[in-house]
């Protein structure tokens, strides 16, 4: 471990301790907005219901013009290039603008989730707004025995593993107190958009809400975003995925908590399905 590493995880470990507290629920329900395709459409048809609702968001939403419209009560950070230390000249552009349209846009209160990661003082040096409340939160995951899994979870120090942002902002919202979570934008179709060139490298159209379509190799998360997952690396990451949808919805139901999708056409079958003009 490099000495440079060592201070991060040191300095990680007391953010953590000074902020692992998370807040209270403010009522009984909450939408969890993923950035998935439907959300654009989502956002245009129930506008009225989001307005009256606390919302969740995640990772980039920030730099939609949506931001300001929804005034989310709380946002969940988890993607990778957020934390490290070293990344291509391209990530670490899109990084400092997500940060600095954070820092730019929140004009009300709202509480950030992030991990406990040692490249988390990165956010300790950016996110400087005062509106911004930021809270760390363990993302060990914890299988454990079915027995005790749900218990282990009540503290907090363990999680279903957090393959996505979305496992991470549900467990947040379960500890929280809601007994209502509404997912949007969660369509995780990536079966469909995934294809092989000729190259042997594995490539997916990303579908953006803002009606932006990339394709793009299947990149891992390294520094420089130069390996490539293979094949079924990736479907080993997607049962991972969907797995810990399952346990979330165990866990959900031992705190009396029920986790309705209201994305259509998703491919999480762990929970019922419900449409969002039903909270009109």
């Amino acid at each position: 471990m490099s000495s440079e590493y060592a201070m991060l995880t040191l300095k990680a470990l007391k953010r953590y301790l000074l902020h692992r507290r998370i807040p209270k629920a403010e009522g009984t329900r909450v939408i969890i907005a993923g950035n998935g395709p439907s959300l654009g459409t989502q956002l245009k048809t129930h506008l009225s219901i989001l307005e009256k609702e606390p919302i969740l968001c995640v990772n980039h939403f920030v730099d939609s013009p949506d931001f300001s419209l929804i005034k989310p009560r709380y946002y969940c950070m988890l993607d990778p290039n957020f934390f490290l230390t070293h990344l291509s000249e391209e990530r670490e552009k899109k990084r400092e603008i997500t940060f600095e349209n954070l820092n730019r846009l929140t004009t009300w209160d709202m509480d950030l989730f992030f991990p406990l990661l040692p490249g988390q003082i990165i956010l300790e040096n950016y996110l400087t707004s005062p509106r911004l409340h930021m809270h760390i939160c363990n993302i060990f995951p914890g299988f454990t025995l079915p027995g005790i899994r749900n218990l282990v979870y009540r503290t907090g120090f363990f999680m279903p593993p957090p393959q996505n942002v979305l496992i991470a902002a549900i467990f947040q919202a379960i500890n929280m107190g809601y007994k209502e979570i509404y997912l949007l934008g969660a369509e995780h179709s990536w079966l469909q958009d995934l294809c092989v060139k000729e190259n042997n490298l594995l490539y997916i159209v990303h579908r953006h809400f803002s009606g932006k379509t990339e394709f793009t190799p299947m990149y891992k998360a390294a520094p420089k975003n130069t390996e490539t997952f293979k094949v079924h690396e990736l479907l080993g990451a997607f049962r991972r995925t969907f797995r810990s949808y399952w346990l979330l919805k165990e866990y959900a139901a031992s705190r009396g908590t029920v986790i309705y999708n209201a994305t259509p056409d998703s491919y999480i079958d762990a929970f019922e399905r419900r449409d969002l003009s039903t909270l009109a």
